[in-house]
Formats: structure tokens, sequence, C-alpha cells
């Protein structure tokens, strides 16, 4: 009575054994969705023809069914073991094949045949590691992430590659990404934020391949922040580049146009058309401290006029060192006269006007104007009458119109 009985328990244990196969197995056969069936797995893990999908579970049910009839209805209860053991190896068999062909979590698929992830990830200081589905990682007990359709296209080839290159690739950054989410509005884009707010793309989950931090999935806050950063930084470079430029170009002008260090409290002239005046009005300016003169080309190229007629070229040159400019030129021709009657008298005289301008070099400008003359019973003794009083009447204009350098 006993071992009957035990038989008929035996009878009940290799049906339910058999039906947790083959029902699955022979519902897949008549086009029934099995995903979750072990042949539905062996599928997924191997990608096998349709048809050879078909015969492969056939084959297999018609197997379990032999045995369960040839061995478990005879209700002897070795025979019963016997079935319930071959059953059992079939199973085994077709589990261990899948063990087989994904240990490693990077193998086979990813997402059953309804589209739900098989795979998860989580991210540490050792990078990314993906595991069968499960809600944390037990190694770390943070919570493991579902992979998505759009982050496995990409990070599928890159564990591979990984693994192949024995974990020594390292994550390279995207330089201006298009998109942060995809269509679904998951994140295609990790970020590292730098200490300047703004923020370094990788298309890829993993640690910076530098800091070793581990980067963040970007959300649409972090997005924002992101953007509305490097726009700030954009700017301050813009900045940056327009001042150095300027400083470059400011360099470049004092070079082509007045050549030698500016020192405090110098005074910069310029003249124009004054003949052989020039020198005496360095002189003159020398009594005061240092005098640096501008170039031939300031006048050449205009800037002598521009600045004259209001213009702010000097501010441009860099001079706020200086103590104040002069710019001198002439307001009338030479009057020459000779007076036979009087012994042959010659007599000069000419008009000037004078520009004096403080720094900046964009307001205070004072102007002033005199005339020199000179008399003498020769061209040569006129002259040098003429030039001792325009020296006079140059110093009286300046008067304290300068800064007098140290």
């Amino acid at each position: 009575m006993n071992a009957r009985l035990g038989a008929w328990i035996l009878l009940g244990l290799g049906g339910l054994l058999l039906a947790w196969g083959v029902v699955p197995i022979f519902a897949k056969v008549a086009g029934m969705n099995m995903g979750e069936s072990v042949v539905g797995e062996i599928k997924l893990a191997t990608d096998l023809n349709p048809w050879v999908e078909k015969i492969l579970l056939t084959t297999i049910g018609v197997v379990a069914a032999t045995i369960f009839v040839k061995c478990n209805l005879t209700l002897s209860w070795r025979k019963q073991l016997i079935g319930m053991a071959a059953t059992g190896v079939i199973w085994i068999a077709a589990y261990g094949f899948l063990a087989f062909k994904t240990s490693d979590p990077v193998d086979g698929p990813w997402f059953n045949t309804e589209g739900e992830p098989l795979r998860c990830y989580v991210l540490d200081t050792d990078g990314v590691r993906l595991l069968y589905i499960v809600k944390r990682d037990p190694r770390t007990g943070q919570p493991c992430k579902p992979v998505t359709p759009e982050l496995e296209p990409r990070l599928r080839p890159w564990m591979v590659a990984q693994r192949d290159a024995g974990g020594k690739l390292r994550l390279k950054p995207v330089a201006e990404p298009a998109d942060f989410f995809g269509a679904n509005g998951g994140p295609l884009l990790w970020f590292y934020k730098r200490p300047n707010s703004t923020c370094e793309y990788f298309e890829l989950p993993g640690v910076h391949p530098m800091i070793g931090e581990v980067l963040r999935p970007i959300t649409k806050e972090d997005g924002a922040l992101c953007r509305a950063a490097e726009e700030r930084v954009k700017r301050e470079r813009d900045r940056e580049n327009a001042t150095k430029a300027a400083a470059e170009e400011q360099v470049a002008r004092r070079s082509k146009y007045v050549g030698v260090p500016v020192q405090r409290g110098s005074t910069i002239v310029a003249t124009s058309e004054l003949g052989g005046l020039d020198d005496l009005v360095l002189e003159v300016l020398r009594e005061r401290g240092n005098v640096i003169a501008l170039k031939p080309s300031f006048v050449a190229e205009g800037r002598f006029n521009a600045v004259w007629n209001g213009g702010h070229d000097l501010a441009t040159l860099g001079l706020e060192q200086s103590g104040g400019a002069v710019l001198l030129r002439p307001a009338s021709a030479v009057h020459v006269v000779r007076s036979p009657d009087l012994g042959g008298l010659t007599f000069f005289q000419q008009k000037f006007s004078l520009l004096v301008i403080r720094p900046p070099y964009t307001v205070h400008v004072q102007s002033a104007g005199f005339s020199a003359e000179g008399r003498g019973f020769s061209d040569e003794a006129a002259r040098a009458k003429f030039r001792t009083d325009f020296a006079t009447k140059l110093r009286s204009s300046l008067g304290d119109k300068l800064q007098k350098g140290k």
C-alpha cells in the first residue's frame, strides 16, 4: 500500500515536472507567446531561426512526454524515478546550455520578447557593471538601473570592447551633444560637473577617465543648469578674448607709433609740418621732463588729424602712464617781409596752434594759439630770433597745462 501510494505521488510529481516544461513548449509551437519558457529563453540567447526553434521545441516536448508515458504511467516507482531523472536531465541540459551561452551578462539578450529589460547596470569607481535584472546590487546595495533601448546599442559594444581590452579602455567626452534625451524621455548622456559649473558629457555610463568620479545621468534640470553655465563661461571667454585682442592691438599700435616704453609722467609730442622747429619743440618740452616723440607714421597715416579733430586715437595707444600729450602744427604759412629801405631788415612771422590733452585722452582737451616772429638784417639773424621767440611763446602757452615729469 505504501509503495503504491508512493508511486502515485511520484506520478503526480513527474506530471508537474513534465507540465512545467512541456506545456509552454507546445503552446509556443502552437503560436502562443511563451517567451519566459525554457525554449523561449534559449531562442533569446541564441537567436534561433523560427523553424529551427519549433523543431527543437517539438523534439524536447516529445522526448519528455515519451519518457513520462514509458516510465511514470507504469506506477512502478523504480521506473518513475528513472523517468523523473530523465526529464530533469532534459531541463538541466536546457538551462545548462543557457548558462553557458549567457555566463557573462554582456552576452545574450538584454530584453525579452515583450521588450522588458533583462539587464540592469550599476555605477561605481570601477566603472559600469552589468547585472541580471535585480533591484539592488548585491555588492554595494545601490539601485540597479534597467537598461533602456536607447542605451543598449551603445553600451553593449562598449562593454564587449572593454572586456576584450581587459578593462583598460576609457570613456571619451562628447564635445557638443545634439540631444540630451531619447524619444521616450530617457537620458542619452551622462555628465561630470566641473568646478565652474560647466559639464563634460559622455554617451555611456561609467567613471570620468581623468577624475575617477562616477558619472551621473543627465536630467532636465541638470541640462538647463549646464547650458546656462556654458553660456556664462562662453560670454566670459569672449570678453577675455576681446580684452586680449584689444591689448594685443594696443601693443601693436604702441610699437608702430610710439616705439619706446612710456615712463610715468612722460610728455607725448607729435608735430605736423613744422619744418625745422621739431627739434626746438622737443628741447622745450624736455625742460619739463622725459619726452616721447611719436613716430612719423602717426602723422602720415592720419592719426594726428584724427586726434586734432576730436578723435580718441591716443586712448588706444596705452599712454595712461604719461603726463599728457602735446600736438603742434602751424596755423598759417610763414610770412616773410624784407625792407630794403630799412637797410635790408628781414621780418619772419608765423601763427601756430597748440593742443594739450591730458590722460585718459578722451577729455580735458586744451587748445591755444600763439604767434612767433623774428627780425634781423639777414635771413639767418631773423630766423634765429624767430626760433627764440617761438620757444618763449611755446613755454608761455604750455603754462601749467602739463604735469611735470619726475
